[in-house]
């Protein structure tokens, strides 16, 4: 099936297929600027709390660099 293209649309966002579409459902959104030098700029959505703590501590670490 290289050319099925997942129709997720109906009320339980399952294909016929058989697959789900889902969002985890935590959201991380890192956003730093310097006037208008955009230093981070992270955005993405995780399983757990913990993936968003490292990317916290990943970007402040990307700073301490700079």
């Amino acid at each position: 099936m290289s050319n099925h293209v997942h129709d997720c649309t109906g009320p339980d966002m399952t294909c016929p297929c058989g697959y789900v579409f889902s969002v985890p459902p935590v959201c991380v959104s890192i956003e730093i600027t310097d006037g208008g030098k955009t230093l981070i700029s992270e955005g993405f959505n995780c399983s757990t709390i913990e993936v968003a703590i490292e990317a916290l501590r990943d970007a402040a670490d990307k700073l301490d660099a700079l």
